[in-house]
């Protein structure tokens, strides 16, 4: 599996190719000088704290039964089930989502209430998710399950990946489809040693790529599914530009120090107001994907900027959404609204240091250096073949390598985590050689 300094390292390339690439410049207030030594010393304390670990080879991995991973993937997959016939009903007789004919004026309605499916979304989004994990074992497991039961799992699993097409989201396709193919890349490796080309950058081993991905039935369709994302992508841009009606003056609107605070080149703007309908549609689009990329690095800096040092709500603010069950309960913790309140900025991207920073701050260091730790610990469990870890380290990938772009902890991927955390226990304490009985 790709080691986590890789990944941020793939981040930050990334990030520099968009922030390079997109006709403008992105402005703030105050010296950059403080926000970046702070982010430069957040990346060494998490480094600091992965590499006082020992290496994989060194940790032992429990083997587990055929029969109980099948049980717990059974399981999980039952589990799975129920949450998604429930958030069907809710989509379609309480919240209406799947009903409305504008399900982006929907989702900005829901988006405005907290809890506005009641008890049973707290019920169902925690469980649906499950159907994913299960998916997920089956795959790296593949040989153990009959093909009914893969037609089944791929049917559920992938339920989450349909719901945010339907509604016209991006962030969860990413979200989904990036754990999936780690799991798919770890699978692969495990079970094709010499089927790998060693990607180098000089005498570096930068990853390794299947020797499959170089076939033409392999990477045609990869591509052309890149593509189609990638044209959806812009699609759901202009849709949203169309929905408010903002016309050309959505240029201007952009620059605005309430909405993303960017001075256009003024040769991108000169381009797009000669261009024809569709040409504005699709440049205003690809403008949106870069800037989609490379704007949380300075929207990171204006925060820093903006509120104080010290840190304010110590994880409450990342992991807001476990605290919804408990402010339905009767808890007085704030609502995710009320905790927002501290950022000038609201409904954007900060990396995910921002929103890091404003749970801890400069003691944030210290934080870090016990999540390099316990990185190294998954990241060494999951090469050694560990599923359960093997999971939980392609959704940490997903974390680091999306890290200079937005905080994937925030919001309803936390559900998903749920699940991971939730499957390792079963892992733990499931019985090794549990056998069902049928008496007469």
């Amino acid at each position: 599996m790709i080691p986590p300094f890789k990944l941020i390292i793939l981040s930050f390339c990334i990030w520099a190719l968009a922030a390079f690439a997109i006709e403008g410049t992105y402005q703030y207030e105050g010296s950059a000088f403080w926000p970046v030594l702070l982010l430069f010393g957040y990346l060494l304390s998490f480094l600091l704290g992965y590499l006082s670990v020992r290496k994989s080879n060194l940790v032992f991995v429990k083997k587990y039964s055929e029969g109980k991973i099948k049980q717990i993937a059974f399981l999980l997959l039952f589990l799975g089930v129920i949450g998604v016939l429930l958030d069907l009903y809710i989509g379609t007789f309480i919240t209406e989502i799947y009903t409305t004919t504008s399900t982006f004026s929907k989702r900005l309605e829901l988006f405005q209430g907290e809890n506005s499916s009641g008890i049973l979304g707290l019920i169902s989004s925690p469980l649906y998710p499950m159907a994913f994990i299960s998916l997920l074992i089956t795959i790296y497991h593949y040989k153990l399950f009959s093909l009914l039961f893969k037609v089944i799992v791929l049917i559920f699993g992938t339920y989450g990946l349909l719901k945010i097409f339907f509604v016209g989201g991006r962030t969860t396709i990413v979200f989904l489809g990036v754990i999936m193919f780690f799991v798919l890349l770890k699978t692969y490796i495990d079970n094709n040693r010499k089927g790998l080309i060693k990607v180098k950058f000089y005498s570096i081993n930068v990853f390794l790529i299947p020797k499959e991905l170089t076939k033409r039935k392999v990477y045609i369709p990869v591509i052309a599914s890149l593509i189609f994302f990638v044209y959806y992508s812009i699609n759901v841009v202009n849709s949203r530009v169309d929905y408010f009606n903002y016309g050309d003056a959505v240029l201007s609107l952009w620059e605005t120090k309430e909405y993303q605070w960017i001075e256009m080149d003024h040769s991108f703007k000169k381009e797009y107001y000669a261009a024809s309908k569709d040409e504005k549609a699709t440049m205003l689009g690809w403008y949106s994907l870069k800037h989609y990329f490379a704007h949380s690095v300075y929207e990171y800096i204006r925060l820093v900027n903006s509120i104080s040092p010290f840190g304010h709500y110590f994880g409450q603010y990342e992991f807001n959404v476990p605290f919804k069950f408990f402010r339905v309960l009767g808890v007085p913790f704030q609502s995710f609204s009320e905790l927002n309140s501290i950022v000038k900025r609201q409904a954007v991207y900060s990396t995910f240091f921002g929103p890091f920073y404003i749970d801890f701050g400069v003691f944030g260091l210290l934080v870090l250096y016990s999540v390099g730790r316990g990185i190294k610990k998954i990241f060494n469990k999951a090469q050694n073949g560990s599923i359960p870890y093997i999971i939980l380290y392609a959704y940490s990938s997903l974390i680091l390598l999306s890290s200079f772009f937005l905080n994937f902890l925030l919001g309803a991927s936390f559900y998903y985590l749920f699940s991971i955390l939730i499957t390792i226990l079963f892992f733990k304490y499931y019985p090794e050689n549990l056998k069902f009985i049928l008496k007469p």
